[in-house]
């Protein structure tokens, strides 16, 4: 059974077929993400086409209207949907879906911006449902693979974003100083306080050296969010 539209501000992701829903994941990272200088932009493993959308309309709003999003995406379902949701929005001209493995992807011209929600798990146990197993774990894309792609494709100067699970974003990053793509910028996510961490976002570079931290809580209290949640995604949560 498909989870119902999405309505955002700006435009609706409906979710047949898909591997797996909008979470927030989606919504930190595509809001968070820096969009400076930005011309090209590559989504890995686009799902819904979530984030595309959400650059795209962040691209918009600083006039960067000829900036094209190219959108990868390797499970049929999720392609499908990714495609419907970008033909309703109104950037339907400036963002690509090609159903193939990002192993399998050609470009023209290196990326300013790779961004990514990845699947994650590397835990033996993997979910039976192979819809869930592709959007969830690591099987069709490692962090090696992931951390490859990312190589070949980003300019010398370009940034790579995602967001990942805190013991999988620690992995991650050591994994990638080892290839030649350095940590610069990390978020720490948590629920809320006195709660333990749960995301990590996470913006990398070709060249060591430069880093900046911070932590960001979703809730302040209760089921009130923070005003600095509120403030990151205020342009797509239509209720705020």
């Amino acid at each position: 059974m498909s989870s119902p539209a999405f309505h955002c501000k700006r435009f609706i992701i409906n979710q047949e077929g898909v591997a797996h829903p909008v979470g927030t994941d989606s919504f930190l990272l595509g809001a968070w993400a820096s969009i400076e200088g930005v011309q090209r932009a590559l989504d890995i493993g686009c799902g819904t086409g979530i984030l595309s959308l959400m650059l795209a309309q962040r691209l918009e709003a600083v006039a960067r209207k000829d900036a094209i999003i190219d959108a990868v995406e390797l499970h049929a379902g999720s392609a499908a949907c990714a495609q419907r949701n970008l033909r309703a929005s109104p950037w339907f001209d400036r963002v690509r879906v090609s159903e193939l493995p990002i192993q399998e992807f050609k470009a023209e011209v290196p990326f300013d911006l790779i961004i990514s929600n990845p699947p994650y798990f590397l835990e033996k146990t993997i979910a039976p449902d192979p819809d869930r197993r592709h959007a969830r774990a690591a099987v069709t894309l490692s962090q090696t693979e992931l951390i490859q792609a990312v190589l070949h494709h980003l300019h010398p100067n370009g940034r790579f974003c995602l967001i990942l699970p805190v013991n999988e974003g620690r992995l991650f990053y050591q994994t990638a100083a080892t290839q030649g793509l350095y940590l610069s910028k990390k978020v720490t996510v948590y629920p809320r306080p006195g709660k333990p961490a749960e995301r990590l976002l996470l913006e990398f570079e070709r060249s060591a050296g430069r880093y900046q931290q911070s932590e960001l809580y979703i809730y302040q209290e209760g089921t009130h969010y923070s005003e600095d949640y509120r403030h990151l995604v205020a342009d797509f949560y239509k209720d705020f």
